[in-house]
């Protein structure tokens, strides 16, 4: 069979299935056909698309090394792939990069700024780029930075490389909030209360952060914005896969407040902390620690791909407890190191003592 349309006939098996993770095995496959027939455009189009698919998982393992070949492909035949093409991926990566301990700050100075050097290359403005800066400081804790980048963001013109209002406004409102800028957080979020603005995850990991932060904070709208994290999300989008800090917030919310099926949450994010990014799993490592604190016996719905599976479903929360342990302060040392902080062995410690 000619090798386009063994491609095709996966490319069709790709769009009538409905989890993001089976999309992006099967496009690997195609990749390699691609690869094997020497095929440069069909292996472009095809790691642009896996990149488009693996960014609703909780990781981006297959990611990394397709967007390498991709910008070799760029640098290598510029007269053919313009690497306009592949700047959206690239805001991706970056974030993917942060998120992972492997990456050392240097490797991120320096993709950064390859970013950054695109864009203007291009001819797009530093919103996109200042945006991607203001989110890795978010991320480190360092919110007063944040803040000072995202006014940077503001005062750039927007174009096609730009985020959705919908998405810098969640960020926005995610910032205010670590600073305890509440009625101004609130204030800022009135377009995606008011449904004028949404995106993909958007405005539903927006409430979720909302209620979250509140409930910490004992503000008295916490249970409004629960609420509306669960009318906002949407079972077709597979949310289950991709947004595993927004459910352990809600989790969260589920065992302080007594709503909900905490424990229930809790097994769908084992599912999702599987195969997540480094941060991914710290955080949810560090609220699973509060949560397992002071139980006794679990009886809890597993997947068998966690490496503490019990095939009776019976679990020891110590055991469970000193999993989650050893792994946060692993990731937690990696990332201080990383970024010169004590922000994440900090965040860890309130929880152990929680």
């Amino acid at each position: 069979m000619n090798h386009t349309l063994e491609i095709q006939k996966i490319l069709l098996k790709v769009e009538k299935l409905p989890h993001y993770k089976d999309k992006v095995q099967w496009l690997k496959e195609a990749i390699a056909i691609a690869d094997k027939n020497n095929d440069i455009e069909w292996g472009f189009d095809l790691r642009v698309e896996l990149i488009n698919n693996e960014i609703h998982t909780s990781s981006s393992h297959e990611s990394f090394q397709a967007f390498a070949w991709l910008l070799d492909v760029c640098d290598t035949y510029p007269e053919e792939f313009n690497d306009e093409e592949i700047l959206w991926e690239y805001k991706w990566m970056v974030g993917s990069a942060y998120r992972n301990t492997r990456i050392s700050f240097e490797q991120i100075e320096h993709i950064t700024e390859d970013l950054k050097n695109r864009l203007e290359k291009n001819g797009y403005t530093l919103r996109a780029y200042y945006n991607v800066m203001s989110n890795w400081r978010r991320f480190a804790g360092k919110e007063e930075e944040a803040q000072q980048l995202i006014r940077l963001v503001e005062q750039e013109s927007r174009d096609n490389m730009s985020n959705c209002e919908a998405c810098e406004t969640d960020a926005k409102v995610g910032n205010l909030l670590k600073l305890n800028q509440t009625e101004k957080a609130l204030e800022e979020a009135r377009p995606l209360i008011e449904d004028r603005l949404s995106c993909y995850a958007v405005p539903f990991r927006s409430f979720a952060t909302l209620a979250y932060e509140l409930l910490l904070q004992n503000h008295p709208q916490a249970e409004e914005f629960y609420q509306k994290a669960l009318d906002a999300d949407d079972p077709e989008k597979d949310y289950q896969q991709s947004e595993l800090v927004a459910w352990t917030k809600l989790m969260f919310y589920q065992w302080k407040t007594g709503t909900g099926d905490a424990w229930k949450q809790f097994e769908n994010n084992t599912l999702m902390e599987c195969e997540a990014e480094d941060d991914l799993k710290l955080y949810f490592a560090q609220h699973a620690l509060a949560m397992l604190k002071n139980e006794d016996s679990l009886e809890l719905n597993i997947s068998s791909r966690q490496p503490y599976y019990q095939p009776n479903g019976v679990y020891s929360a110590q055991a469970l407890y000193d999993y989650y342990k050893a792994l946060a302060e692993t990731l937690a040392k990696h990332f201080d190191e990383r970024e010169s902080t004590t922000y994440f062995s900090d965040t860890l410690q309130q929880f152990l003592t929680y």
